[in-house]
């Protein structure tokens, strides 16, 4: 299976393995549209257009993995909602600043194709499971809509991405064909 496939395709079913991996890449994609919009938002905090990283919420790499990419949607979306707030003030108002609307452009740039392999991944991953891939409305979208909410609903939101990293990343996906194709384990030797 190519990368692109991987990570943009909804069909069929992906194991783990293969969850693990496309969350990995996932990961360097966000740490480097981070770097992106922090260098094109706070040039000054960049060095040379790299941010030195916190280590330490990467110390759980394997178990927070698929959250740290989840609540970096959550980040990105409630930056893009007040960005595109005060871009249409200051539409309003008639002073429109450049750098805003490239901004915005950067960042819904990098957002949206981390939302369509989430999308993809996820929803192989629940078919792995012999699970509709409307099942990812609850794993993905709940958690993101509470971290975005105020600070008491973010520990939810955290709470209710356990969810989905137990299920994608932990539990095995049915024996054999399912309604969704075959057992990746077996089309894998």
């Amino acid at each position: 299976m190519n990368v692109l496939r991987l990570l943009f395709y909804f069909r069929g079913r992906i194991n783990r393995a293969k969850f693990w991996l496309a969350s990995a890449i996932q990961l360097m994609f966000v740490i480097a549209s981070e770097e992106l919009i922090v260098y094109y938002e706070f040039p000054a905090l960049s060095v040379g257009g790299v941010l030195f990283l916190n280590i330490d919420q990467f110390m759980l790499f394997p178990l927070v993995l698929p959250l740290i990419i989840l609540s970096a949607i959550g980040n990105r979306l409630e930056l893009t909602y007040f960005r595109g707030y005060e871009l249409a003030r200051d539409i309003g108002i008639g002073t429109v600043n450049r750098v805003d609307i490239e901004f915005l452009v950067i960042n819904l740039a990098c957002l949206l194709p981390l939302v369509v392999s989430l999308t993809a991944v996820g929803i192989k991953r629940l078919h792995d499971r012999d699970k509709s891939g409307w099942w990812l409305f609850p794993m993905y979208f709940v958690p993101v809509v509470f971290y975005v909410a105020p600070v008491m609903t973010m520990v939810a939101g955290w709470a209710v991405l356990i969810w989905p990293v137990v299920e994608f990343g932990f539990l095995r996906g049915t024996r054999g064909s399912n309604r969704y194709g075959p057992d990746p384990l077996a089309s894998d030797r």
